[in-house]
């Protein structure tokens, strides 16, 4: 993964344990004692955080901190869902765009 691949993926994380845990952005930089602007660009993947930013975020969801960079989880709602498939397009290579859009097709008649 890329830098910003993994910003991505941080930001997207965090988005969703948060809107799971029915918290919002404001409330969350709160919790964590960070400024709001700073908190919103990092939950738009635009700023990289510390490993201390991404500790007191931790804290403000009330979750340990390797939950943050699990990766692995599937994403549960319709917006979280979208984003990630958004995270998959963009690591599609140019050269191979049209053999991912056909075997999606394919993978589309079978339902």
């Amino acid at each position: 993964m890329r830098k910003q691949q993994i910003m991505q993926a941080t930001a997207d994380r965090i988005r969703h344990l948060r809107k799971q845990k029915e918290i919002s952005q404001e409330e969350l930089a709160l919790r964590a004692g960070i400024n709001t602007v700073y908190y919103g660009q990092i939950e738009r993947g635009q700023k990289c955080p510390t490993v201390d930013t991404l500790y007191k975020i931790a804290v403000g969801l009330e979750v340990p901190l390797p939950d943050l960079l699990r990766f692995d989880t599937p994403a549960t709602d319709s917006e979280d869902m979208n984003a990630y498939i958004k995270q998959l397009i963009k690591r599609i290579p140019p050269s191979k765009v049209t053999q991912v859009v056909r075997l999606l097709e394919a993978v589309l008649d079978l339902f």
